[in-house]
């Protein structure tokens, strides 16, 4: 392995003048680092790579009064190492705030409504999108905000040094303008502005709009902005302006201002709009003006955790060219049957503020011509729903919830027939019993599966491929852990309400080889765990247990599980308790953080302590 990762010879000192170069600098040997990864180990490239650096860094011999301008210059040849379309990924990202958390499918989703993703054959645009993300990641010009329960990368951020440059490149390249309220010169050019406070503009070439909550991405109070005037669209400013990026915080969140509602006035000459996200308003309802956005791609509407949004207009089927649809919205709100019109969609989102199942929104008949689909998630499956579910073959992740046991049948026939689907999350209405899905055939494809419902029998159709597993009031009376611990690529396991027995098997030396979270909760009958050898679960990095009242203790050979590093219990026996403060303490010593949450018997609220 080491020779493997070894410096070739051939290109050693083209290396070294690479490094020196970069003056010591970690985030410009970082940067350059990244980029070269991607190269060939030809002497001639590398030679070239050593000039165009010296290039960018001409006439700056002052090392310490340049030492902004060194990294700036490694990160300049970077940029401009990529292919043009990726150059405006990169260049998007920079339009949102410093330290703003961008989550990475809405972004890839709006990379795509914006024309930035090349047509590649036996590829979807969301898969070439996800190609763009990864290679900016690879490159440390975006950052890893947070993963997901697989480790997958939910949020990104653009680091503050990274940022600024991209931030001049905006006005260089004439890609957009990051306006701070100041009074820096906006050119009749502009084609898209990131707003942090007002600058009243004309938007009638208008591309993206994007309201967003600047408090909760932050996590911070900020001064910037104002209320939302109504003047905003009747100012004379910008003539060619594509886009605005305006972050709001949470005192911005106004629908009506002392000349009346603003919508209305901000969608009035917008007709050039692209995306239009609205995630951060407190919207009831949609107004009409949106379908006269007729070359509209993305559309988000409703605060996300609200249920305020209660009513989508009609006129949204004017919106023939819509890629992404996402809603936020009250459980009964009903769905716009124009919406099956939407021959373009690919994407469509629903929540409805609920935290546990989905409470999908009944679909509009005929959704089965949307045959473009691949996302579908918040729909509630009747019997109409399930029999045009098989016409969308191309779905690749999906959520619904299933109505009648009836449907069973036809919805796992449907199933079947998706062999791109990575994700499937099915929730059972009234905890429903579903047969069909014990036996299943395996979907090789299968990534991430959530089941929310009754099984009582363990399907068999769990393959390898498998790194998410969530399995919810599931009535299982064979131990989960005799199959679980044998897929080789399962990263999180979560069992709420899913076993009646009282008894974990034990753990083998080479099981769960890839398990990092395990959620044990609410598993009333469950009195003890089985022995966890020496090599099992190598990687688990989480614990939580709750509602496990009869769990006596946890098992032999927890000590061994030398990567863990959160312990959480909640709920469990007294008994549970002072077992870990005394005999069974060596188990969890070397845990870093090893707490108990109980609720306090005098006051009710819920403390904490440390194990």
């Amino acid at each position: 392995m080491e020779a493997e990762n070894a410096c070739p010879p051939e290109i050693e000192d083209e290396a070294h003048l690479i490094v020196k170069k970069c003056g010591g600098l970690p985030l410009a040997i970082v940067a350059i680092g990244a980029m070269m990864s991607k190269k060939d180990r030809n002497p001639r490239v590398w030679e070239q790579v050593h000039r165009s650096l010296e290039w960018e860094l001409n006439n700056r011999s002052n090392f310490e009064l340049v030492r902004g301008e060194l990294v700036r210059g490694v990160l300049l040849l970077s940029y401009k190492d990529l292919p043009p379309l990726q150059r405006h990924c990169f260049l998007y990202c920079c339009l949102f705030p410093e330290d703003y958390n961008i989550s990475r499918s809405q972004l890839v989703r709006q990379w795509i409504a914006e024309g930035f993703i090349e047509g590649r054959p036996g590829m979807t645009e969301e898969e070439v999108a996800e190609e763009y993300f990864k290679d900016l990641l690879d490159r440390n010009l975006i950052l890893v905000g947070r993963t997901g329960k697989s480790g997958q990368v939910r949020e990104c951020r653009v680091h503050d040094v990274v940022r600024a440059l991209g931030v001049s490149l905006l006005e260089r390249e004439k890609f957009g303008v990051f306006h701070d309220g100041q009074n820096q010169k906006l050119e009749t050019t502009t084609r898209r502005v990131s707003m942090s406070s007002y600058k009243p503009m004309d938007l009638s070439r208008l591309r993206t709009f994007l309201m967003l909550n600047i408090d909760r991405e932050i996590g911070r109070n900020s001064d910037a902005g104002s209320v939302i005037p109504g003047s905003l669209c009747s100012s004379r400013f910008i003539s060619c302006l594509r886009t605005i990026f305006k972050f709001f915080t949470r005192r911005d969140i106004q629908t009506e201002t002392e000349t009346g509602p603003v919508m209305p006035g901000l969608l009035c000459g917008s007709r050039f709009l692209r995306v239009l996200d609205l995630q951060g308003m407190e919207l009831k309802r949609v107004p009409e003006e949106v379908g006269q956005l007729i070359l509209l791609r993305y559309l988000a509407l409703g605060r996300w955790g609200s249920d305020e949004l209660v009513e989508v207009t009609e006129a949204v089927a004017n919106l023939t060219r819509l890629q992404t649809l996402h809603l936020n919205c009250n459980k009964n709100l009903i769905l716009p049957i124009g919406i099956s019109n939407m021959e373009a969609l690919t994407c469509l989102k629903i929540f409805t503020g609920c935290i546990i199942g989905v409470r999908g929104l009944k679909a509009p008949e005929r959704i089965g011509g949307l045959t473009n689909l691949q996302i579908l998630k918040g729909v509630a499956a009747d019997s109409m729903f399930i029999r045009y579910l098989a016409n969308l073959t191309q779905l690749r992740s999906q959520t619904i919830e299933l109505l009648s046991e009836e449907d069973g049948e036809t919805l796992c026939a449907s199933i079947q027939e998706m062999k791109s689907m990575h994700s499937l999350c099915i929730y059972f209405e009234g905890g429903l019993w579903v047969r069909e899905l014990v036996s299943l055939p395996q979907m090789r494809s299968l990534q991430k599966l959530r089941l929310f419902g009754r099984l009582e029998t363990q399907p068999s159709w769990f393959n390898s491929s498998l790194t998410v597993i969530e399995l919810g009031c599931s009535n299982l009376t064979e131990d989960p852990f005799d199959i679980f611990q044998t897929l080789p690529n399962l990263m999180h396991l979560n069992l709420v309400q899913a076993y009646l027995g009282s008894q974990l098997g034990e753990c083998r030396a080479q099981g769960f080889p890839k398990l990092q979270i395990l959620f044990l909760i609410d598993l009333p009958n469950l009195e003890n765990w089985g022995e966890v050898e020496q090599g099992g679960m190598p990687v688990l990095r989480m614990v939580s247990i709750s509602e496990c009242k009869n769990l006596k203790a946890l098992p032999e050979g927890f000590q061994h599980l030398i990567s863990l590093q959160f312990l959480t219990l909640e709920s469990v026996s007294d008994e549970f308790v002072i077992r870990l403060r005394n005999e069974d303490h060596y188990k969890v010593q070397h845990i870093p953080f090893a707490e108990h949450m109980y609720r306090d018997s005098v006051d009710g609220q819920w403390k904490s302590e440390h194990l």
